[in-house]
């Protein structure tokens, strides 16, 4: 009972940290991303001259994704937990 437990929560470890990987190759691909929608603007530029604007637009689109990715992700993780059981 107790090497099934441990079991299931090594495995738990190492799905998460995959997963955590691949959450952050894909945030920086939507830095690139936002980057090759909008060429002639430089977003990291114009937020440390404090344009708001772009800050907002940046943080709007980078957040929602992050949000969208942590949800679809660990309802990964659930159900492959769920699973081995």
């Amino acid at each position: 009972m107790i090497f099934k437990i441990i079991t299931l929560i090594i495995l738990a470890i190492i799905l998460s940290a995959i997963m955590i990987a691949f959450f952050f190759m894909l945030v920086k691909r939507v830095f690139v991303i936002i980057n090759e929608i909008t060429p002639d603007i430089n977003e990291i530029k114009e937020i440390l001259m404090c344009n708001v604007a772009v800050s907002n637009y940046f943080s709007k689109i980078l957040s929602s994704t992050i949000i969208g990715i942590s949800i679809i992700l660990s309802t990964i993780l659930l159900i492959t937990i769920i699973l081995i059981k």
